[in-house]
């Protein structure tokens, strides 16, 4: 693409729909409104149009914050838009969550992807458009939906506890901020008191069930008065050191008492902005993510519980076949002293003989391809036994694809053994039998020893068979040569 990208009053928006299927109402929604929309298939061809001049605002999905390389690219546009990232949630992870928290002006839109929330999220951005849009009815944090709540906006003055810490912390001292701060508790109060609510619209007021900016202004600075400290005094750190963003969880209960919620609380200082006299404040109901967080951690310390009572030794391998977890039972069977040894390392390198190790790479790459393994093989432990085992092979999932390698050996040692015996005295029944009949039927009991001769070097795996006659005193010493054809 040649020359310079011409950008409307309200500025370019890029929408990278890469992962990001059926948001066709977000794309709509911003073309109603008046924006540039621009929507591209991936996120290198979204940072060619940015770097031809800042967008507005860069939608992508949050499934792509699992992607080292796509996290660097999503960093570079965020850097380089106005106004930042909006991850359109569509998948949910605690690790992606928190990874795209780290992303500078990242902000959330969960589905579905009503015209409200939008508004929402783009007035936040640009107050002076709130006026030109449709008002839209909100609802409230106390109504009964299964949907993540719509963010609420306000704005918050915090100008006078910076010039307040300026003057009472010197250059020297600010290193020593929370500990100056946690033995002056009068001072850290003194500063929170100072936190003043500017502006609030009735979108707020309804998310928080209060009436008026008083209202909410009291139920912040309860909030934050007892157990909030530490998130006070981080906040005024970053007052001191110029950072443009800090963010707290919380667990708000309403002032009547009839609902409670987990939110999310963003403040931001504006784009442009460095006085903090009109920080902007994003704050999302995330109660329905927290009891999923919950119900995922309860499902993993299950899953924790079966996994490690398992008399089967499991391996959780990552595609290179490194260790990612492993079991007690597979730490005792192959005679490790901890899980240590193992984690991080390429298990093949430990416990697959060397004449079964392209055995091994095929069963890997089986897995990978999706298909489940079963199968009985020899693997060796760390003093060198070998052991018969049992291996279910299977991958393990994720909505991007195969992430990793399920192993489940099972000990059949004692098993193979058994069978073994089992085999060696149903061969040495029969060759008694048959010798014995052998010998009964033959005209001639020495031609019958040595016509059994060939039998008996057939079970024993022998090419030659002697035996000693004595005859009237004397001895003599008779063989039969069994040939190759015959035992075979």
């Amino acid at each position: 693409m040649n020359g310079s990208v011409a950008y409307p009053q309200k500025g370019m928006v890029l929408l990278v729909k890469e992962y990001l299927k059926g948001e066709e109402s977000l794309e709509q929604i911003l073309y109603e409104w008046g924006y540039a929309v621009l929507v591209v298939s991936d996120l290198k061809e979204a940072l060619l149009l940015a770097k031809q001049g800042s967008p507005f605002i860069v939608f992508v999905g949050l499934s792509l914050a699992r992607d080292v390389e796509k996290i660097e690219l999503i960093k570079q546009l965020g850097r380089l838009s106005l106004m930042g990232v909006a991850f359109v949630v569509d998948c949910f992870s605690e690790a992606t969550y928190s990874l795209a928290r780290e992303i500078k002006g990242g902000m959330f839109l969960f589905p579905p992807i009503e015209e409200g929330k939008v508004r929402s999220l783009i007035t936040n951005l640009l107050p002076e458009f709130d006026k030109s849009l449709p008002s839209l009815r909100q609802k409230s944090m106390s109504g009964e939906s299964e949907d993540v709540m719509p963010i609420a906006v306000w704005t918050q003055d915090f100008s006078v506890q910076k010039k307040f810490l300026e003057e009472i912390f010197p250059i020297d001292s600010k290193k020593s901020i929370h500990t100056f701060l946690l033995e002056n508790r009068h001072i850290l109060h003194a500063c929170i008191a100072l936190s003043r609510i500017v502006d609030a619209d009735s979108r707020t007021l309804d998310f928080f069930s209060v009436s008026s900016v008083h209202e909410l202004q009291s139920l912040f600075q309860s909030s934050f008065s007892s157990e909030g400290e530490i998130f006070n005094i981080a906040l005024f750190e970053a007052l001191l050191k110029g950072e443009r963003f800090f963010e707290k969880d919380i667990f708000l209960t309403l002032p009547d008492g009839t609902s409670s919620a987990s939110v999310l609380i963003r403040w931001s200082v504006p784009y442009g902005r460095t006085d903090y006299t009109n920080v902007h404040v994003v704050a999302l109901d995330v109660s329905s993510i927290k009891q999923s967080v919950f119900e995922l951690e309860l499902q993993k310390k299950k899953f924790e519980r079966i996994f490690q009572s398992s008399p089967a030794g499991i391996a959780i391998l990552d595609p290179s076949l490194k260790a990612m977890e492993v079991n007690d039972a597979f730490v005792h069977m192959f005679g490790f002293s901890s899980k240590d040894e193992i984690m991080g390392k390429s298990v093949s390198d430990f416990i697959v003989p060397s004449k079964y190790m392209a055995q091994s790479l095929s069963i890997c790459q089986m897995v990978l391809n999706g298909k489940k393994v079963f199968l009985e093989t020899q693997r060796c432990r760390k003093d060198g036994q070998i052991i018969d085992v049992f291996l279910n092979s299977s991958p393990v999932t994720m909505p991007g694809g195969i992430v990793a390698i399920c192993y489940l050996y099972t000990d059949i040692s004692e098993k193979k053994r058994g069978e073994t015996l089992l085999k060696r005295k149903l061969k040495v029944e029969q060759m008694v039998s048959e010798i014995s009949a052998e010998i009964l039927n033959y005209p001639s009991l020495e031609n019958a020893i040595r016509s059994s001769l060939h039998k008996m070097a057939l079970y024993i795996d022998a090419d030659r068979v002697s035996y000693l006659v004595k005859r009237h005193g004397k001895i003599s010493c008779r063989w039969a040569r069994v040939s190759f054809r015959l035992l075979r």
